[in-house]
């Protein structure tokens, strides 16, 4: 089992980012396991029980599965040593604890996948990751593409990469034409545990990199005194964010929404809309 590691609280903060496809995972539920209501499938292709903190105790911790969403306002200690790259949520993939280190009989590495939803002019794929801890080695992930389906044994490698850092670092690809998926593969040895937020699919021409017919936004006037007109389908959440990361405004998403912003302060404020296609944020000034 790993040792009791110590750490220094980390100061950030939260930088919003207005793409064509962005998910920062904080629609997601708190410490759910392999969620399956957002953007991304998850496949465990170990099968074995996981690492956890010592000494820090949350909801499903030595979970089975690909992946866990880690909260970092609902649980302290997590918030002061591990700090989202922005928000309060990100995706951890705890290694599986080998068959040699006491774990699942034939698990010798993690084999964890997070897969995207179908994409259609997709170009570019990037994501803010890190590892828990550079205590016992790099994790590796790969960085892989299908053109066919989202089956783990489509998939064509881009990169392979140890990740040996402790603090956010940006990863960014191109991708190859026809991309229709892509996916993170966690492949770690007995390491401890790697984490991903902020994924961006950037797609040509200013087109949506979302398959089509999936989801349609529009956010007018902009700058907005009174009422701000948020028009949308294929969500199910909105949320209003000032450049701090506070949730200043939150709610079910319907296709017509019309919210009174008169209460808030002047300044930049983002709109964030969540669904099963990922998340989607939008920029507007309030005046």
């Amino acid at each position: 089992m790993k040792k009791l590691l110590s750490f220094v609280a980390v100061l950030f903060a939260v930088v919003a980012v207005n793409a064509q496809i962005t998910d920062d995972f904080e629609g997601y539920a708190a410490f759910s396991v392999d969620p399956t209501d957002g953007f991304w499938t998850f496949y465990d292709g170990d099968g074995g029980g996981t690492y956890g903190f010592q000494g820090i105790s949350f909801e499903n911790a030595y979970y089975t599965g690909a992946a866990i969403i880690l909260n970092t306002n609902d649980v302290a200690e997590i918030g002061e040593n591990y700090p989202a790259h922005s928000g309060n949520q990100f995706v951890a993939m705890f290694n599986a604890v080998p068959e040699s280190a006491g774990g699942t009989e034939g698990v010798t590495n993690s084999n964890d996948w997070m897969i995207s939803g179908e994409l259609t002019n997709a170009t570019n794929f990037s994501f803010y990751a890190r590892e828990l801890t550079t205590n016992y080695g790099p994790e590796t992930m790969r960085v892989l593409y299908s053109t066919t389906t989202n089956d783990p044994s489509a998939f064509q490698l881009i990169q392979q990469e140890s990740v040996n850092v402790a603090e956010w670092t940006e990863y960014s690809y191109n991708l190859p034409a026809g991309t229709k998926y892509v996916a993170i593969n966690c492949t770690s040895n007995d390491v401890f545990a790697l984490f991903i937020d902020d994924v961006t699919i950037s797609a040509e021409g200013g087109q949506t990199a979302i398959a089509e017919n999936s989801t349609s936004i529009s956010i007018y006037p902009n700058p907005a005194t009174t009422i701000l007109n948020v028009e949308a389908t294929g969500f199910s959440t909105i949320e209003m964010v000032n450049v701090l990361g506070q949730v200043v405004y939150s709610a079910n998403a319907t296709s017509n929404m019309q919210i009174n912003v008169s209460n808030l302060d002047n300044g930049v404020y983002f709109v964030r809309l969540n669904g099963a296609n990922g998340t989607t944020t939008q920029k507007f000034i309030k005046k």
